[in-house]
């Protein structure tokens, strides 16, 4: 991929190279048993190798757990209250988290680059678009709240921790309604799509995240699970190798 391609394509061609490895589930939920996580059973994933694209959260529980999308409020009215965009995530799965059904939300990266990726101006009604904003930034000035941070920084309109606390918002969300969360910031490294200046360097994801997240998640945050509600959340940065780097370095001759 030239170096002018688009900086947010790498994760999603990267996620989507995994799903299509063999025995990638056990391979999956040992990496993240490696990393502490009490992930297991995985049952139901998107992307998968039939539907390549990503969901929101509203359409993998309808896809995979009805039951429990019924019982939620309407996430999406709860997100906007006038309709629109609601987060995709790379990966989503359905399984067990510390022995409870739960759900998985992965975010991941394959780039430093990516880290910044500020909200986007909606070309919809102004005033409706300025009063699900304020919505949004509702929502994660609770979050945040309950995470114990006040960070006024990481409610800014278009600034560069957004991407990060809509993620941290959405599962604090879940977490609070009762269900094991898991939100994994997946770092793919070494990626021979990117200069190496942009690469995630091996050994290198923990201490970026920790660095982006700094005024927005307490120190420590990934040490334990933290419980909301009747629900828990767990938070780890975890480290996976290119799935696939030829395909990768085929994609960047192009």
């Amino acid at each position: 991929m030239p170096r002018n391609a688009s900086r947010r394509k790498g994760s999603w061609l990267h996620i989507r190279d995994l799903v299509k490895v063999p025995d990638h589930l056990a391979k999956f939920e040992a990496l993240l048993g490696q990393h502490g996580l009490p992930v297991t059973d995985i049952v139901c994933w998107h992307p998968n190798r039939h539907d390549s694209h990503e969901y929101t959260v509203s359409r993998f529980l309808r896809s995979c757990w009805t039951v429990m999308a019924d019982q939620l409020e309407d996430l999406n009215q709860w997100w906007v209250r006038h309709g629109g965009k609601t987060p995709t995530w790379d990966l989503l799965c359905l399984g067990k988290v510390d022995g409870k059904p739960g759900i998985v939300l992965v975010e991941a990266k394959s780039h430093l680059g990516e880290m910044n990726s500020p909200k986007g101006k909606s070309k919809s009604n102004p005033r409706k678009s300025a009063e699900n904003w304020t919505q949004i930034q509702g929502r994660m000035k609770d979050a945040l709240t309950a995470l114990g941070t006040t960070d006024a920084d990481a409610l800014s309109l278009g600034g560069k921790h957004y991407q990060f606390v809509n993620r941290l918002t959405w599962a604090h969300k879940l977490a609070s309604d009762g269900l094991p969360v898991v939100l994994v910031y997946l770092g793919f490294t070494d990626d021979p799509c990117w200069p190496k200046e942009d690469q995630i360097a091996s050994g290198s994801w923990r201490k970026a995240v920790a660095s982006h997240a700094q005024g927005v998640l307490p120190n420590g945050f990934d040490d334990r699970a933290h419980e909301f509600g009747k629900g828990e959340l767990w938070f780890r940065t975890v480290e996976m190798p290119v799935p696939d780097a030829s395909l990768c370095r085929s994609r960047k001759s192009r």
